[in-house]
């Protein structure tokens, strides 16, 4: 493995009384793809969130680059922040701006740049994430499911985040667009040296770009390893229904 990026240790989350993540350890290495996955409700989303910073735990740790990112003076906070990039389930474009405006938001708001400057990385950042320059004068409206995967990709991009978290990146789309949006993160992954988190459900993902596999069940990590070994041995019960049945039934999740 390589050095780590983001360690997790004791980690607890709890919404009023229910608890979500009870004493949680994980840790990510740099360049790698990891993915999350478990039942519904086992907290996946949250745990994503805690690491991007979005959801504060109410106890544990999360180191980040080396650093204890809960105990940080509040600049220091925000530059840290500007290495994580997250990329929200629905995209969450605003509607009343087109592909460049929304992609340029985040830039716009974080940093000063001439103008020509700013359009030039806007538009680069489009074309990364597999948008044509004409796309870029489009409303989300006016954009297949796919293509909005792609906006939204291309505006968390735009601050060239170090990290990449992916939350439930492929939901919505057929099998042809969820693969081509695989193929897209994985080849960013190695173009831009990132180290991408994603929560997923969908299994074909999971074979098709995930170095990986963290397995949240009981509250907690049970299982962490390639996907090929937790489907071959799985490790904890849960582990091995989620990869019985229907799922694996119909053979989606063998490789190809």
């Amino acid at each position: 493995m390589g050095e780590p990026v983001i360690e997790l240790k004791g980690i607890r989350n709890r919404f009023g009384a229910s608890v979500v993540h009870e004493h949680v350890d994980l840790t990510v290495y740099r360049g790698e793809i990891l993915g999350i996955i478990g039942a519904s409700g086992s907290g996946k989303t949250v745990l994503l969130r805690t690491m991007a910073l979005l959801q504060r735990p109410v106890a544990g740790q999360v180191r980040l680059f080396g650093c204890d990112a809960l105990h940080l003076p509040p600049e220091d906070e925000r530059r840290l922040r500007l290495r994580l990039g997250f990329m929200f389930q629905n995209g969450a474009l605003f509607s009343g701006l087109t592909v460049f405006e929304n992609v340029r938001f985040p830039l716009a708001e974080h940093a000063r740049l001439p103008a020509d400057l700013c359009r030039e990385i806007v538009m680069l950042k489009i074309r990364l994430a597999g948008l044509a320059a004409e796309d870029a004068g489009k409303y989300p409206r006016q954009l297949s499911g796919g293509m909005v995967k792609r906006a939204a990709l291309a505006r968390t991009l735009v601050l060239d985040p170090v990290v990449l978290f992916l939350d439930e990146p492929t939901a919505g789309l057929d099998p042809v667009t969820a693969g081509a949006f695989d193929a897209l993160v994985v080849e960013l992954k190695s173009l831009l040296d990132l180290t991408v988190v994603m929560v997923t459900h969908d299994l074909d993902t999971l074979w098709r770009a995930t170095d990986r596999v963290a397995f949240l069940a009981d509250r907690r990590v049970v299982a962490l390893a390639p996907v090929g070994e937790l489907a071959r041995r799985p490790p904890h019960p849960a582990v091995a229904a989620y990869f019985a049945g229907r799922r694996g039934g119909e053979g989606a999740w063998k490789p190809r």
